[in-house]
């Protein structure tokens, strides 16, 4: 049974890993995780998160603002912690025994705090770029530190812990991200006492085809295969979701476990075959939800042979009002309807215009807004309209040649001048109104 439990475990990390998609169609403002691990019906513990919709996307459920766990399921959660946010800072208050207070000396209460933008490094929303601080004992003293730096221009990741802050560096993990691959790394290195050699290297080879790729970790850091060296083949599909996984548990040949995976329609399934003898010796299924695919509703093990249910774990989620619509900037929005946030045409590069909001609240409307170029050409169109004589109609030419006819043959009297003063006065307002 416990190997069916951590071998079921294994298999839905994977999953998670290779096969869930972010959470992108909904937004999600809680989640209830119900464990049971022994495939009765029966949870045998319950964890509830909280996320806080206005923390930067990329840390939000990686520090929720709140999470506690009910294992004896009394609708009571025995231990709980509560993270809050001040600027890039996030502090974490770890309340084992959820009594309300961060208790400084006690055994497990604890305070966590994370730098989400340390350095002025190049990227300070990245989420491999941060600094942690741990104060185990609540007592004001930080008893840890830990760095992680992403050097974007060279695709590398530093993690240093200094264990007792005393300002030596007491472990070294470098991790090579792959330029070909995103999302992949090509090496990853561990010196645990930072002694100057490493103590684990793991490397990745994809393929020719590119469709695949070997994992070696040698787990000694002696540079060559063997005895507790793992070699392990990943193959995927033209998604880039993982197709089969073999194991080979010492690097000598012999397969200890292979699994495939397949998918059909919300449902993903793997199968473990121990010993590669052709026999499938656990299924684990996950099942998304039909509202949103990216969103995982359950995962459960069962055995191939009786078809019972041997664990299963299982999600509720929370969905976020819908926020956008309502006027009001909240979020990761960009703008809301009438609230652009204090922003103009002239603050987005235009020179005039009015601004708007697109629908979606992801992006402003520029549509009428003006650059100098257009302001530019309207202007000179305007300005040679106004230096422009109109040419008169055929009416107005005809009244203009008739008055003048008619002021030919008259005396020049005094009269004669006053009339030919009348006549041109109404040829000009014919003229100007067109009648």
């Amino acid at each position: 049974m416990m190997k069916n439990f951590f071998l079921s475990l294994c298999l839905v990390f994977i999953f998670a890993v290779l096969a869930i998609s972010p959470l992108a169609a909904k937004e999600v403002c809680g989640r209830y995780f119900y464990g049971d691990y022994e495939g009765d019906g029966i949870p045998n513990y319950v964890t509830y998160q909280q996320y806080d919709q206005t923390v930067p996307a990329e840390w939000r459920q990686t520090l929720p603002a709140f999470s506690g766990s009910d294992t004896d399921l009394d609708e009571v959660f025995e231990s709980a912690y509560t993270v809050s946010w001040e600027g890039s800072m996030a502090t974490r208050f770890y309340d084992y025994n959820n009594n309300g207070v961060v208790d400084p000396g006690f055994a497990q209460d604890s305070l966590y705090y994370y730098d989400t933008q340390p350095m002025g490094l190049l990227n300070p929303e990245d989420r491999e770029t941060y600094v942690l601080e741990s104060d185990r004992w609540a007592d004001g003293v930080i008893d840890e530190v830990f760095v992680s730096e992403h050097d974007v221009e060279n695709f590398l990741i530093t993690r240093t812990t200094d264990n007792n802050n005393d300002g030596s560096i007491d472990r070294v993990e470098v991790r090579e991200l792959d330029p070909e691959h995103p999302g992949y790394y090509s090496r990853v290195r561990i010196d645990i006492g930072n002694n100057g050699s490493w103590d684990s290297i793991t490397t990745y080879v994809w393929n020719e085809t590119n469709d695949g790729y070997t994992e070696y970790e040698d787990n000694n850091g002696d540079g060559s295969m063997g005895v507790g060296d793992d070699t392990i083949v990943i193959e995927l599909n033209e998604q880039g979701k993982i197709l089969q996984r073999v194991l080979d548990e010492d690097s000598d040949g012999i397969i200890e476990k292979r699994t495939t995976y397949e998918r059909e329609g919300l449902v993903q399934r793997g199968y473990s075959d121990d010993g590669d003898d052709g026999t499938v010796d656990l299924i684990t299924e996950l099942h998304f939800l039909e509202e949103d695919p990216s969103l995982m509703d359950f995962s459960a093990s069962y055995d191939p042979v009786t078809g019972m249910e041997l664990d299963r774990y299982s999600n509720e989620y929370e969905f976020c009002p819908t926020l956008c619509g309502n006027d009001s900037v909240e979020g990761d929005e960009v703008c809301d309807g009438s609230d652009l946030g204090g922003e103009t045409c002239q603050s987005q590069g235009f020179v005039s215009g009015e601004l708007a909001c697109q629908t979606s609240c992801e992006a402003f409307d520029v549509s009428n807004c003006q650059s100098q170029g257009e302001v530019l050409v309207e202007e000179t169109d305007q300005t040679q309209n106004q230096d422009k004589v109109p040419e008169p109609s055929a009416s107005q030419a005809k009244g203009s040649s008739c008055a003048l006819s008619a002021l030919s043959v008259l005396p020049n009297t005094g009269f004669s001048f006053f009339l030919a003063c009348f006549v041109w006065s109404l040829v000009l307002v014919v003229r100007l109104f067109n009648f």
